[in-house]
């Protein structure tokens, strides 16, 4: 089953400095075609969840006091084995990046 999917502009970065040439960049996207096409959710989700692991894994790599990078250097992949409890495996991790200490 394919829904229509459509987008609305909103200008969200009202009064924010430094945002100049995103509100440049998207008043001059308004003047583009619309165009209506269908895109099945099967494939966009997929590629929108590719393109923030993207993102954030960008950000994790240009951090300069990134704790975590060391233990987890791919943003997204964490692994526990499988006889630690959720709440075991986060007290490990957290001891691992020193946010916790006993």
């Amino acid at each position: 089953m394919v829904k229509p999917l459509s987008s609305v502009g909103l200008q969200v970065d009202v009064n924010i400095r430094g945002n100049e040439r995103a509100n440049v960049a998207a008043k001059s996207a308004l003047s583009l075609p619309i165009r209506n096409m269908k895109l099945p959710a099967h494939e966009l989700i997929p590629l929108a969840s590719r393109f923030c692991l993207n993102g954030w894994q960008d950000i994790s790599n240009c951090s300069q006091e990134n704790k975590p990078h060391p233990i987890y250097p791919t943003v997204g992949i964490v692994t526990h084995s499988k006889n630690v409890s959720r709440r075991d495996a986060v007290v490990i991790s957290r001891l691992q990046i020193g946010h916790s200490c006993f």
